[in-house]
């Protein structure tokens, strides 16, 4: 009995450590994944949350005006994505209840009981807008700010444009009136995001030239092996134009899988125009250039298997044909890079790519 209680007891101590370890073990678990959880979180970028407040007009009879450029503003600020924006349509009844000649732009002009609905939704800013129109000139100015809740703290964004008076009630005119106002707002965004945007198709671009003069460059500096080595001292050569074709093939596949992402997100930032520039030099690059060089290097391959394959009467007419066919190739070869089909898609290319470096320039001097 006793010695029956001894392993039961020893079995109870056991069983009490295995649980103090598993609970210890558990714990030191939950405090690392939160530790993990809360830097993970500390990572994510919270947005900041905004409304957008009416637009306030000079005349009651461009009220009217000043709610399209609020729903088109509203539209574009939701659609960059740098905020949570809160819908103007939970706030209609507060709205409406403010009176068209009451200007609001600023926090402190705001009804009371919608700053405090705000407050109560943690929002930490409001966008403004105002239009005027000055007589004397004819043209209307468009102002907006984004102003944070708290009054201590200073207004974070502000631009203001004008435009004629006639184009006030031409809806595609006062979109792009927004589209600009949005661009003043986020300059320096819109330049970085525009360098980013030419900095990969440069790099695209740039990275298939290259890849050209290495399949180029390749053939050149084996041409004699491919065309007179034996099959068992021919796999090395082989191998190594393989690669470089390979990552030739890399760079087009994804020039050309990529073909309408890579516009469409370039024209998204650039515009229309150098939009319609780079559809241009592509279809110069991937549906001109490249299937010529690649005709040619089929027809370069297949000439090589011919040689291989053609019976001579002796080695030194082998030897004879050999370096015949091999200074014919490496003079096509580097005539290639010289061709009016290489050589105008390279200007065109370096045309391209200057003109928007230019313009980013230009960018940077009317931010600066």
């Amino acid at each position: 009995m006793l010695n029956n209680w001894v392993i039961y007891g020893d079995m109870n101590v056991y069983k009490h450590i295995f649980i103090t370890a598993t609970t210890i073990l558990l714990f030191g678990l939950l405090i690392s994944t939160g530790e993990a959880f809360a830097q993970e979180m500390d990572t994510i970028e919270v947005k900041q949350s905004v409304f957008v407040m009416d637009f306030s007009a000079s005349h009651k009879k461009h009220k009217k005006a000043a709610k399209s450029f609020t729903d088109d503003f509203e539209t574009k600020i939701i659609a960059t994505e740098k905020y949570d924006v809160l819908p103007r349509r939970g706030y209609v009844n507060i709205l409406r209840a403010i009176k068209i000649e009451d200007e609001i732009f600023g926090i402190s002009r705001l009804p009371t009981d919608l700053k405090d609905s705000l407050i109560i939704k943690k929002t930490d800013a409001v966008f403004f807008g105002r239009l005027t129109l000055d007589e004397a000139s004819g043209e209307f100015e468009l102002e907006v700010k984004l102003q944070p809740l708290d009054l201590n703290k200073p207004v974070l964004k502000k631009a203001q444009l004008t435009f004629k008076l006639g184009i006030i009630d031409d809806n595609e005119s006062r979109k792009l009136i927004t589209s600009d106002m949005i661009k003043l707002l986020y300059n320096k965004e819109y330049i970085s995001i525009k360098e980013e945007q030419l900095d990969i198709i440069e790099e695209k671009l740039s990275t298939y030239r290259a890849r050209v003069k290495e399949v180029i460059d390749v053939y050149e500096e084996k041409i004699d092996y491919l065309l007179m080595l034996p099959e068992n001292k021919l796999k090395p050569h082989l191998a190594e134009i393989e690669q470089k074709r390979e990552i030739f093939n890399s760079i087009w596949n994804d020039l050309n899988n990529n073909r309408r992402k890579y516009i469409k997100n370039f024209g998204m930032h650039w515009g229309e125009a150098s939009r319609t520039a780079l559809k241009y030099v592509y279809s110069e690059t991937m549906d001109d250039f490249h299937p010529k060089f690649k005709s040619y290097l089929n027809y370069l391959q297949t000439r090589i298997n011919n040689h291989r394959m053609e019976k001579f009467r002796s080695n030194k007419k082998r030897k004879e044909a050999k370096n015949a066919l091999a200074i014919e190739i490496k003079h096509e070869l580097v005539k290639i890079l010289d061709e009016d089909y290489y050589t105008d898609v390279d200007k065109k290319i370096n045309a391209f790519l200057d003109a928007l470096g230019e313009e980013i320039i230009e960018d940077l001097k009317e931010h600066n």
